[in-house]
């Protein structure tokens, strides 16, 4: 019977210990099971801020290119505006110079071929002074034919032409010239710059 208790014992320890091993193999089985879904749930999760973070630095490189696209445009708005500034700063320049010098002369004598009726003739002051006895000589056959010739204070640089009878002026002063002559001279100058 001691033999008996011994091979019972041992059955009950086998079947103990094979449930145990069952048990044991169950709970890895599922701590396994469940350990890879874990991981799945992390990878995803990864693969999901990944993804995300991708996302948002694209969106982040589109804005940082469209404001590189704009700076760029603003810069060439910029320079565009100060190109034209400095070409209406020499414009009004060298006119001013043309409009003052001996030059001044020529440009009276064509003008007035064009009109037919009396006309006076207004300039700057300083100009008038300095180009009187020049422009009586030049323009002697016209003075007698009754064009007058006077400074005028609102004539700055250049002339105008006024009609006698107040029916009408031509301004040829720097700043009308130079109105008239930049459209002319910036579209060739834009082309060339930009």
């Amino acid at each position: 019977m001691a033999q008996q208790i011994q091979d019972l014992v041992a059955s009950i320890r086998k079947d103990g210990v094979e449930a145990a091993k069952k048990e044991a193999a169950s709970i890895l089985r599922s701590a396994e099971e469940e350990a890879q879904t874990i991981v799945a749930q992390a990878q995803k999760q990864a693969a999901d801020l990944v993804s995300e973070a991708e996302r948002e630095i694209a969106k982040a490189n589109q804005r940082a290119e469209k404001a590189l696209s704009q700076a760029g445009r603003d810069l060439l708005l910029s320079l565009k505006a100060s190109i034209e500034e400095q070409l209406s700063r020499i414009l009004v320049e060298k006119t001013s110079k043309a409009l003052s010098g001996k030059e001044l002369v020529g440009l009276l004598t064509k003008a007035l071929e064009s009109g037919g009726e009396e006309v006076e003739v207004q300039f700057e002051p300083k100009t008038f002074e300095a180009l009187a006895d020049e422009l009586q000589s030049a323009l002697a056959a016209e003075i007698k034919a009754g064009l007058v010739l006077r400074p005028h204070a609102d004539v700055e640089s250049g002339f105008r032409l006024v009609a006698q009878d107040g029916s009408y002026f031509y301004d040829y002063k720097a700043n009308e010239l130079v109105d008239l002559l930049r459209p002319y001279l910036a579209r060739p100058l834009h082309e060339r710059i930009f």
